[in-house]
């Protein structure tokens, strides 16, 4: 029961990151989009529950299904790489990919444990915190300049 769970969120976020990064907006668009996305999954009353699991558990996975959810895994990463990839082409992110999008899952993850949609942020106030970030206010920064001086 709890692998069908973690499929069926598993398979939904992916889904719904491919479909948001498969629309051609603008890059920056479509990074906001994606950081909405995770983060409405994991604070939905409704669905907070099953992606915890999913984002915690994923590797704990019994071996059988865990070719599956390792391939569901590198694919809604991979989504996200992209969309990356593509705010470093057009100047708009002040940091490595990679550490933008371990900034923005990190930041994601631990709201599960205090975002409330009472709280002093809405959901969309918080999306562009974070987003915020991770972006460049200085469109004529050099990500690879500031990447490698850090």
């Amino acid at each position: 029961m709890l692998v069908e769970i973690m499929r069926k969120a598993a398979l939904t976020i992916c889904i719904r990151a491919e479909e948001l990064a498969s629309r051609g907006a603008p890059p920056l668009e479509q990074l906001r989009e994606l950081i909405q996305l995770e983060l409405g999954c994991v604070v939905n009353e409704r669905t907070s529950d099953y992606h915890g699991v999913l984002f915690f558990e994923w590797r704990e996975v019994p071996k059988l299904v865990k070719p599956e959810f390792t391939m569901l895994h590198k694919r809604y990463r991979r989504t996200w790489r992209v969309v990356l990839d593509a705010c470093v082409r057009d100047g708009l992110l002040r940091c490595h990919p990679d550490a933008a999008a371990h900034v923005l899952h990190g930041a994601i993850m631990g709201s599960m444990t205090w975002f409330k949609s009472s709280g002093r942020y809405s959901l969309e106030e918080y999306g562009e915190i974070l987003l915020g970030l991770v972006q460049t206010h200085n469109r004529h920064l050099d990500v690879l300049s500031v990447a490698s001086a850090g």
